[in-house]
Formats: structure tokens, C-alpha cells, sequence
């Protein structure tokens, strides 16, 4: 049998270097991009859902998330 990758595919996507600081700054800044990326990444699948990570005192994430953007699409032929 051929190898299967079912075991690395996933619906979610994660973009990184993708966000600057000067993004987050401002809810205005962070919501013109939170709309950018939903725009432009709906033009390749159906998005679920779109979270980029903002430092506190937001709600707590991992620093290493920050700067960076998941996607969620709903098959994983549009995630590919």
C-alpha cells in the first residue's frame, strides 16, 4: 500500500510571517485585516473560520501564535 497522508492533512492552514505588530495595534487595524485575509483566502474554499492571535489583554494565547494567521476551511481538498 501506498503511504497515506491522511495522518498531515488538515481542513486548518496557518500562515505565518504574516502579520506585523503595527496590525494588531488598533481594533480598527486588527478588523481591516481580519476582513483582508477572509476576502482574499475565501477566493480558494469555503472559510470556516479566521483567528489571528493579538497579544493581552485579549483573551490568553500563546506568545508563539502571535504573528501569525489559522484558517479553517471546510473540506480539506479547499485546504490543500
Amino acid at each position: 500500500h501506498p503511504p497515506s497522508n491522511s495522518s498531515s492533512s488538515s481542513r486548518i492552514l496557518v500562515l505565518h510571517n504574516m502579520v506585523q505588530d503595527d496590525d494588531l495595534a488598533t481594533d480598527e487595524d486588527y478588523q481591516a485585516l481580519v476582513s483582508e485575509v477572509r476576502d482574499e483566502c475565501a477566493k480558494y474554499g469555503t472559510l470556516r473560520s479566521v483567528e489571528i492571535p493579538r497579544r493581552p489583554p485579549r483573551p490568553p494565547v500563546q506568545p508563539s501564535a502571535v504573528g501569525k494567521i489559522y484558517l479553517e476551511y471546510a473540506t480539506l481538498e479547499e485546504a490543500e
